[in-house]
């Protein structure tokens, strides 16, 4: 699994509009275990982005089916596929 971009520009988003904070908690719930490079890619996001300590707890669930969903606190970054399709299924509901 490789975490999309987009999960780190939202991240960077959310994070330059926090309280001032040098710590960050953040859960990655994914589809499957992220691997060492994919933390040490979102350590060193959040790290350059100006906080020193971060603590990831890591969530496995397998109905996330693909992409992940970050939870800062109490802001929720879905970019899994399965809050895609629910996104798809609203949409279409809403048209008819």
């Amino acid at each position: 699994m490789r975490i999309d971009s987009s999960a780190l520009k939202e991240l960077k988003i959310f994070y330059a509009n926090r309280p001032e904070s040098s710590t960050a908690k953040l859960t990655v719930i994914s589809a499957y275990k992220l691997g060492a490079e994919e933390k040490d890619m979102i350590n060193t996001f959040l790290k350059k982005n100006g906080l020193q300590e971060v603590q990831i707890r890591e969530k496995v669930e397998k109905e996330v089916i693909g992409g992940v969903i970050l939870v800062a606190g109490s802001t929720v970054i879905d970019l899994s596929l399965k809050g895609q399709l629910t996104n798809l299924k609203k949409d279409l509901y809403a048209i008819t």
